[in-house]
């Protein structure tokens, strides 16, 4: 994420972005009904935008603006200002882990489509504690670790590590995170349908075991940076759960491959799916097709790195 202003006595504003699963492999169910996972993620330019305002009778408010020209009615646009959103849940978190009154009026840009696999909802609200503990309190990285473990599986990713934001191999249920390699630029074709993915639906379909052996292959072939090495190893063990329910799944990939892409796969639990951009391939051609078989949602994005949310907010504090 990115801190992009700051006031330690009023506000902050906050961006945040997508991420895509580049492998994901389940290892077995636990006891608490989550997943065992190994995967590997990075942060890219698709953006929403967080500003975090205090207000002094303890309440936490939500508003949204969403795309130019989007329909509240669309399943990727559905998404509560009340207490149910990640984004609010996390601020009351946070409130009550400080044991503070103050509260705030949080404004959301969204622009990350939700029920994709993208993270949005992880990122935003990761982004919630960070700007409610920067500005009620002070920023602490154990603090803001413990209280995202417990609010959802993706939201540590997000708040990347103390040598910056990058690619990152997250295990466990997802909430243990270490920084892979944070320099290399890749570009991708991203889509998603008209249709979403329930996560727990996908999940229910699982199979396991899957595709351990390959994991730490992948890891090494992330510190390697060879486009088309990370791209011949890029797995979803959610894909084929995923395409038992829901048919865009198998549409998209052949999509990506009719329009030059190798190896394309499926982030998260779906419903979106990505391939690394074609070296000679036109994403106009690639985003016409895609409208004319109903997808409207076709994005062409890259790599997005930050420093450390310690550094950012060291270097605000001296401007």
């Amino acid at each position: 994420m990115l801190i992009q202003k700051f006031d330690p006595n009023s506000f902050v504003r906050i961006i945040t972005p997508a991420k895509l699963n580049l492998f994901l492999d389940i290892l077995g169910k636990r006891p608490d009904g989550y997943h065992d996972v190994s995967t590997v993620m990075c942060p890219v330019d698709l953006l929403d935008e967080l500003e975090i305002q205090i207000r002094q009778d303890g309440e936490i408010a939500l508003e949204m603006d969403l795309p130019p020209g989007a329909n509240p009615s669309d399943p990727a646009w559905q998404i509560p200002t009340n207490a149910t959103n990640l984004i609010c849940k996390a601020a009351k978190a946070t409130q009550l882990f400080l044991g503070i009154n103050l509260g705030c009026n949080i404004r959301l840009r969204k622009r990350i489509p939700a029920a994709a696999g993208l993270g949005g909802g992880s990122s935003n609200a990761a982004a919630a504690v960070v700007g409610c503990l920067a500005v009620w309190a002070n920023w602490d990285r154990s603090v803001a670790d413990q209280i995202c473990q417990g609010l959802g599986s993706d939201l540590n990713f997000f708040l990347g590590s103390p040598d910056g934001t990058g690619i990152m191999h997250a295990t466990g249920r997802g909430e243990r995170v270490n920084l892979l390699h944070k320099t290399k630029a890749l570009s991708f074709w991203l889509i998603h349908p008209p249709q979403g993915c329930s996560t727990g639906q996908v999940f229910s379909k699982v199979r396991i075991p899957s595709n351990l052996s390959k994991t730490e292959e992948f890891i090494a072939t992330c510190q390697d940076g060879q486009d088309s090495k990370i791209g011949a190893g890029m797995f979803n063990a959610l894909q084929l759960p995923a395409c038992e329910i829901n048919d865009w799944i198998e549409r998209q990939l052949f999509l990506l491959s009719d329009c030059g892409c190798t190896y394309p796969v499926m982030s998260g639990s779906g419903s979106s799916c990505f391939a690394f951009a074609p070296e000679n391939g036109s994403f106009e051609q690639f985003q016409s097709r895609a409208n004319q078989i109903g997808i409207q949602r076709v994005y062409q994005v890259n790599t997005w790195y930050q420093e450390s949310i310690e550094l950012q907010l060291s270097q605000l504090a001296t401007q």
